[in-house]
């Protein structure tokens, strides 16, 4: 009843606002919540930071400065205000569109920093998918069953957080992300790249499981799939993985045939550093 009386002393365009952050979890920042609110059917030019700034001077939303961003400005929902909110977005209609929003954004800034976690700035982007965690976590669950675009969005978060779980895991966690993003894409049939990439993140889950027969079927569905219709560059990337198989399973002749392959691929590519 509180919580409602505060609703019911909000604009329209407040009440939109604060339903729509209902689709964060773990909090957001400021570029977060202009990707996500959409706040164009009410006019009036406002925007994110102008309902943020509402909604804080009614104790509707919360902020916290974070010392290892800089300072920079983290906000929040109480649980139970976000509950009401929640239901709100979903009387009102437009939660289907908040949430596509809110996965897109996630998994876009994720892909970003999970690339430059294997471009020397493996902190920073610790840093980021550490604080971004739940949020990523819910764009994998809700995207799942919303067709192609939610499976390749799910996939995706998947393999953004993959860097972080294979780190620090747990690595249950990991490979259950994979195993429902990987049935959700060969049932959209989604392009071979990204399931290439994660059937390679799926087999060193395995492996470090210790399951050893599951990390090479999942690497040698990876090396079918590469060599029908991915690029050369990922053949050869899956031919290192089978080669790092073998060799921990004392193969060695194996182990180096697979390399050598690989190496012939990447010269052919130009992939000098590999």
């Amino acid at each position: 009843a509180a919580i409602d009386a505060s609703w019911e002393l909000l604009d329209a365009w407040q009440k939109d606002a604060l339903a729509q952050l209902s689709v964060f979890a773990g909090g957001f920042d400021v570029d977060a919540a202009e990707a996500v609110v959409d706040l164009s059917s009410h006019g009036g030019g406002h925007g994110s930071l102008e309902a943020i700034d509402a909604l804080r001077d009614r104790s509707l939303l919360t902020a916290t400065a974070s010392a290892e961003d800089g300072g920079r400005l983290r906000f929040s929902t109480y649980g139970s205000v976000r509950e009401y909110a929640r239901e709100r977005l979903l009387l009102q209609g437009g939660r289907e569109a908040t949430v596509l929003r809110h996965a897109r954004h996630y998994v876009s800034a994720g892909t970003r920093w999970a690339e430059l976690y294997d471009q020397g700035r493996a902190r920073e982007a610790t840093l980021w998918l550490t604080r971004e965690t739940e949020n990523l976590l819910a764009a994998h669950r809700r995207t799942l069953l919303r067709g192609r675009e939610g499976a390749e969005l799910a996939l995706e978060a998947a393999l953004t957080l993959d860097p972080l779980l294979a780190a620090v895991g747990p690595a249950t966690l990991r490979l259950a992300l994979l195993d429902a993003a990987l049935t959700a894409a060969e049932k959209e049939d989604l392009g071979a790249d990204l399931r290439v990439r994660a059937l390679e993140a799926r087999a060193d889950a395995n492996r470090l499981m210790g399951r050893g027969q599951d990390a090479m079927a999942d690497a040698q569905a990876a090396l079918t799939l590469a060599t029908s219709f991915g690029p050369r560059a990922a053949v050869g990337r899956v031919l290192r993985d089978l080669a790092m198989l073998a060799l921990m399973q004392g193969k060695l002749a194996d182990g180096r045939g697979l390399l050598e392959r690989a190496c012939a691929i990447d010269r052919e590519t130009h992939q000098r550093r590999e």
